[in-house]
């Protein structure tokens, strides 16, 4: 995520692995502008995820996502800031990140 985004990062504290529940949990997720990083415009205590064994039994892919705890927070610099840069909104990576976070449609799509 930090390679594509243009004036922002990503920043993970921990991650816990459930292998015999598929699933992932990121934990003290911060995303933060790079110029006024303090504080963080969005904060997640856990953000988690899972696949569901019986789908995949039966050829399909269910999972469930968790996020506990979100934070949104923008101060007048940091909105003074982002209404100042000058770059198009396509080109600061936001959809890019998106993409990359979803590694199933990824592959899905790359089999089509």
């Amino acid at each position: 995520m930090n390679e594509v985004l243009v004036g922002y990062s990503v920043r993970i504290g921990g991650l816990s692995l459930n292998v015999f529940g598929l699933g992932v949990d990121l934990l003290d997720v911060a995303i933060v502008q790079t110029s006024h990083p303090d504080p963080p415009i969005a904060a997640l205590e856990r953000f988690g995820a899972t696949i569901q064994w019986g789908a995949l039994l039966s050829g399909d892919v269910v999972g469930d996502l968790v996020v506990d705890s979100p934070r949104v927070l923008l101060n007048s610099t940091q909105v003074l800031a982002e209404a100042d840069d000058k770059k198009d909104l396509q080109d600061r990576g936001w959809q890019d990140v998106r993409l990359g976070a979803d590694p199933l449609r990824r592959r899905c799509r790359s089999h089509r």
